[in-house]
């Protein structure tokens, strides 16, 4: 099953992404725009098929991010 993560990016840490990683650490889709608020990202996800839940951790490290 793929995993979704919704992450803050920017200097500011104001900008909402999502991405679909596969079992295997594989990028599978990401969002092709940023959002200013969280549920305006997870809105956008759900268009691509996420239903839930979200994790807060990076992809790529499993760290959460701040």
């Amino acid at each position: 099953m793929d995993k979704w993560y919704f992450d803050l990016l920017g200097p500011r840490q104001d900008i909402w992404v999502w991405r679909r990683m596969s079992e295997s650490g594989t990028l599978v889709a990401m969002s092709s725009q940023q959002f200013k608020y969280y549920l305006d990202c997870v809105a956008d996800a759900e268009k691509h098929g996420y239903t839930g839940p979200p994790s807060f951790r990076s992809p790529r490290t499993g760290q959460r991010q701040a």
